[in-house]
């Protein structure tokens, strides 16, 4: 059943954040092909300028739709106007719950994989194809001191912690619909509350850094030496595993004991 609930959940989802990925990929190559153009161009610095807004701001708007749409499928099919079609679903509430997380993940990936190609669209065309392997070749001489295990952990705890930011999310949006009245500004005050307690306790443990990198020039050649304490890494994810399994916790008891469908 989480399989289909998920299969529905990611459909649904692409409907809106697809279109806003096309969109930022086009303007991407439009904003790199501009960039690439002849600078003595007439209107050359207008159509760069513009270009640039429309950038931004579908940087932004993709930036902002990816946690709104989280919010909103959460918040509609659970506790809004789909809700008691949602619950008449043969899934337990932990599958609900597991659903939406899982596809928080997944959404808050494919947004970081736009931005990604976004920028390889735009600085390409600026390079030239035919720089594109020197390129390359230079980032496979930089000497980076970072081992297959802090790999797996830098890994390990972007998913923990972006898990426990959704959980966060709909622990805080089951805590609003506890009251009446201004449920959406009840649940972003308890989201700004949970968020102040996470980094009183994780700064309380020295938990603030994460990386410790050093820099070096050497030769013609720079030297970049990047370790990753994985110990450093533990403890955050750690700390993210157990704020997750409150938050975890939190929603499936709202939504067990206090579900009340307006």
């Amino acid at each position: 059943m989480l399989g289909k609930l998920l299969k529905y959940e990611i459909r649904a989802v692409g409907r809106i954040m697809l279109p806003l990925y096309a969109a930022l990929l086009i303007l991407s190559v439009v904003f790199g092909a501009v960039m690439a153009s002849d600078q003595n161009m007439d209107m050359y610095k207008t159509i760069i300028a513009f270009t640039t807004l429309l950038l931004v701001l579908v940087f932004t708007i993709v930036a902002i739709m990816t946690l709104v749409t989280i919010v909103q499928r959460f918040n509609k099919n659970i506790y809004g106007s789909e809700g008691y079609l949602t619950l008449t679903v043969p899934a337990s509430i932990a599958t609900h719950i597991w659903n939406k997380t899982i596809s928080a993940l997944i959404w808050f990936f494919f947004s970081e994989i736009a931005g990604v190609f976004a920028l390889v669209f735009m600085t390409v065309p600026v390079m030239g194809v035919e720089n594109v392997g020197t390129a390359f070749e230079m980032i496979r001489k930089v000497k980076v001191d970072i081992t297959p295990l802090d790999v797996v952990s830098i890994i390990i705890m972007a998913v923990v912690i972006t898990g426990s930011l959704a959980l966060r999310i709909y622990a805080s949006i089951s805590v609003g619909h506890l009251v009446s009245r201004a449920q959406n500004v009840c649940g972003i005050a308890v989201f700004i509350g949970f968020t102040i307690v996470e980094a009183v306790i994780l700064n309380i443990f020295g938990l603030d850094s994460f990386t410790n990198v050093t820099m070096s020039i050497s030769d013609n050649m720079p030297e970049v030496g990047m370790h990753v304490l994985t110990p450093q890494l533990l403890g955050p994810c750690f700390f993210a595993l157990a704020f997750g399994a409150i938050y975890y916790v939190i929603t499936w008891g709202i939504m067990k004991y206090r579900l009340n469908l307006q």
